[in-house]
């Protein structure tokens, strides 16, 4: 249902950038629309990549996780400990 819902809204958000730029060509020129509109996204784009960025630098390792991490490679030589 999720994946459903994410594929929808990507098909709602190329509607309304092709309506948008149909729209703003009126005024500009289709060519120079289809850029305006391109920039936009690229700014949204970058936006979320560094607030995701910024967020992901406060995310700390499950301990648990991170010591049967670490004896991986251990435990591919065929010494594991128990």
């Amino acid at each position: 249902m999720l994946g459903g819902s994410g594929v929808a809204a990507h098909k709602v958000l190329l509607l309304v950038s092709i309506s948008a730029s149909w729209g703003i060509g009126q005024f500009s020129g289709n060519a120079w629309s289809a850029l305006i509109g391109a920039a936009a996204w690229a700014a949204i784009a970058a936006a979320l990549y560094l607030l995701g960025r910024s967020r992901l630098t406060h995310v700390e390792g499950m301990s648990r996780t991170e010591d049967t991490a670490k004896k991986i490679p251990r435990a591919l030589a065929g010494k594991e400990d128990t």
